[in-house]
């Protein structure tokens, strides 16, 4: 399990809704879809490698069929109120980075921001949409500094130290983002309004992940118990598949595999986001946005 199973857990549910493409009724969506694609990203070229990987786009295309099926069947006005009581979890971007990182390492700072201005481009699109589709409630969880997992290690493979420069990366990107988004608010453009963490009328319907990547989880790793912060508990430092070994004791490490944490590191992440503080969920917290009526 990962940090958005456990999040749905703390809304009373049992798991996950189930994806869109396994559905076979618009009724399925009453409560809930899961949009969800493994190894995609916000642009459509990340994941190609894989088979059959939805890139955000693609997942917003599906949004909008559900959309359409609701209008259809409950009438534009119960389908508005259904979305604006809805919470609308966002997590994209980590792959993005990675994999262009990974492929370019060597690329010049104007290829880097024209690049970064591409991922923002697409994340502000997209949010925009969901906007003008009628979501109101965001659970937008920020891209962690992907520079400590293990795979990003291993890029420094002299000394196994966080890959400070993807960090870096990740830590502008984010900049980028809120920077677009603090002048579109100023700018009066309201269908972007819902993802400002400021003051405003839509301030208390959105909270968006500010942890600081793994290095918050790094300082408080005691308190979450984690012992082994550097290592995957599976596939010896490649990917976990069936036969490879893994650790006996996998709650005490921060990762389960080269790229994703333990669903106790995930279970810890997912406490943080319904109950933290400011300092790491802002402006409100997913159980304050959870409580609030619309």
């Amino acid at each position: 399990m990962e940090k958005c199973e456990f999040a749905v857990q703390k809304l009373g549910l049992e798991m996950s809704p189930p994806p869109f493409l396994s559905m076979n009724s618009w009724t399925q969506t009453l409560a809930g879809v899961n949009f969800a694609s493994g190894g995609s990203g916000l642009l459509d070229a990340t994941g190609a490698r894989f088979i059959q990987v939805l890139s955000f786009g693609k997942q917003m295309t599906d949004f909008e069929t559900v959309v359409a099926n609701l209008i259809s069947n409950l009438g534009i006005n119960k389908t508005r109120k259904l979305l604006a009581k809805s919470i609308f979890f966002v997590s994209t971007g980590s792959n993005d980075l990675f994999e262009d990182f990974q492929a370019n390492p060597a690329k010049n700072e104007t290829e880097r921001c024209a690049f970064f201005d591409s991922l923002v481009a697409s994340y502000q699109v997209n949010l925009e949409a969901l906007y003008l589709l009628g979501a109101r409630k965001f659970a937008l969880l920020s891209i962690p500094q992907i520079g400590c997992t293990p795979a990003a290690r291993a890029i420094n493979n002299s000394s196994g130290n966080c890959n400070e420069d993807l960090n870096r990366v990740c830590t502008e990107v984010l900049q980028l983002n809120a920077s677009h988004v603090e002048r579109a608010q100023l700018g009066g453009e309201k269908a972007l309004r819902a993802e400002v963490t400021r003051a405003g009328e839509v301030e208390e319907k959105l909270c968006a992940r500010r942890l600081g990547g793994l290095e918050r989880w790094r300082i408080g790793s005691a308190r979450g118990g984690f012992k082994e912060l550097t290592d995957a508990c599976c596939g010896n430092q490649t990917l976990c598949l069936p036969g490879s070994t893994f650790c006996a004791n996998r709650t005490e490490f921060l990762f389960w595999d080269v790229n994703h944490p333990t669903e106790a590191a995930y279970r810890v992440a997912a406490q943080t986001l319904f109950v933290g503080s400011r300092e790491f969920v802002t402006p409100i917290n997913f159980g304050q946005l959870a409580a609030i009526k619309t």
